[in-house]
């Protein structure tokens, strides 16, 4: 049952499905940019709320 999937996908015309060139010349910048954007927020909110709620606080 685990086979099925990559044998299924290995069926999947890639070329036809894939972008255009244009496309990913626009869409590779910018996940380069967003993606570490995105990481480091996560450390940083991962960082903030690291420790465990012990009681409620009344800002």
């Amino acid at each position: 049952m685990a086979a099925l999937p990559l044998l299924a996908g290995r069926l999947l015309p890639l070329y036809e499905s894939a972008a255009d060139g244009a496309t990913l010349a626009l869409l590779v910048p910018a996940v380069l940019v967003i993606t570490p954007l995105l990481v480091a927020a996560q450390a940083w909110l991962w960082w903030t709320f690291r420790h465990r709620v012990t009681g409620p606080s009344y800002l």
